[in-house]
């Protein structure tokens, strides 16, 4: 494994916090700087797709709070200087945590070319599927239809973005 990491580890991938301390070179975040996590751990160079430029496509790839050595549930994590990225003053704690999980949600309708007039189908309505209705809506989908076998989850999605159609396949 690229990490060497292995149990027990503690998990946790959505997250934010405060630079407590940086490492030699470090160049993009100081001490007492707030960040938000992107959790991917891959190669920089070496590995096929590192060396183009699309380390997100690796087959060595490994992800903080859960083939790392720390995650979001530690009291302190050691991170890669790619994993943090700064985040303004105005955004919350709770915000930072929603950074990743809310690209995932974005990334997703750009891969599904999700433009004004689409029709799209969520499966799933936990809270990457409610990102991502959300990020759907945003794209301007004109119907969009969630699928989920928990009718709370389900329920809550209506409540989020009144009009979306919701489906339980158990009925």
């Amino acid at each position: 494994r690229f990490t060497g990491a292995h149990g027990p580890q503690v998990v946790g991938h959505e997250f934010g916090g405060v630079i407590e301390a940086v490492g030699e070179g470090v160049t993009s975040v100081k001490v007492g700087d707030r960040v938000s996590i992107q959790p991917l751990v891959m190669p920089r160079s070496g590995d096929y797709f590192a060396d183009r430029g699309l380390f997100h496509l690796s087959t060595q790839l490994a992800l903080v709070g859960l083939s790392w050595v720390s995650g979001g549930m530690a009291e302190y994590a050691l991170l890669n200087e790619y994993n943090v990225a700064p985040i303004p003053d105005a955004l919350s704690d709770e915000e930072a945590a929603l950074v990743e999980p809310s690209a995932v949600a974005v990334y997703s309708c750009d891969r599904g070319e999700v433009t004004a007039g689409s029709s799209v189908l969520v499966t799933g309505a936990g809270p990457i599927g409610a990102l991502t209705i959300l990020a759907a809506k945003a794209a301007g989908a004109a119907q969009i239809f969630v699928s989920d076998l928990n009718d709370a989850r389900l329920e809550f999605a209506k409540g989020i973005l009144p009009g979306v159609v919701t489906l339980n396949p158990k009925r």
